[in-house]
């Protein structure tokens, strides 16, 4: 099952937080040198999981992190690229909701299935946050095209919003007794 060292360590990642957002500070990785010459900055972000079973209770967090020594940059300058990079790192944040969600949802878990069904659960989210990084990539040209930014940016919030149930990155739910 999905487990993670929970503790932030500020100094190479930060954990999502709607009132902070990302600076060219953080952005300590080495410049890809086979990177798309569109690309300007790479923004690394990671949807991590942790699981804790006690008795008949499972307790989960998730969060968004930005991983500083992952993300890259060759214009320290650029707001718009920078806000470009930060919706990456929004993405994430919605991705983690939806991943909450799901794991709210799960029914019938059982301690001979919850391995399974939340692995599959977190794959699945997994596999359609990458899909949706790389559809934002290219529908936006990496931040080039700038009407299709705003749209993107305008999007973003909107689910974030519709998904804001889901903040909390703390959720637990029981299994059934009656099937152990």
């Amino acid at each position: 099952m999905p487990s993670f060292a929970w503790t932030t360590d500020p100094v190479r990642k930060i954990r999502w937080d709607e009132n902070h957002r990302l600076t060219w500070e953080y952005f300590q990785g080495a410049i890809d040198p086979n990177r798309n010459p569109n690309t300007q900055a790479v923004a690394k972000v990671m949807i991590e999981l942790k699981t804790n079973i006690i008795d008949f209770q499972v307790q989960f967090e998730v969060n968004s992190y930005f991983a500083k020594d992952g993300s890259w940059t060759i214009n320290t300058t650029s707001n718009h690229i920078l806000n470009h990079e930060q919706i990456h790192f929004d993405i994430s944040e919605l991705f983690a909701r939806k991943l909450r969600k799901r794991l709210n949802e799960l029914q019938g878990l059982t301690h001979r299935n919850i391995q399974q069904k939340v692995n599959a659960v977190y794959q699945e989210i997994l596999s359609a946050h990458d899909a949706f990084q790389q559809r934002y990539d290219r529908e936006t040209n990496h931040s080039n095209h700038h009407r299709k930014q705003e749209e993107w940016n305008e999007m973003v919030q909107n689910l974030l919003d519709k998904y804001s149930a889901f903040a909390n990155p703390f959720l637990t739910t029981t299994i059934d007794r009656r099937t152990n």
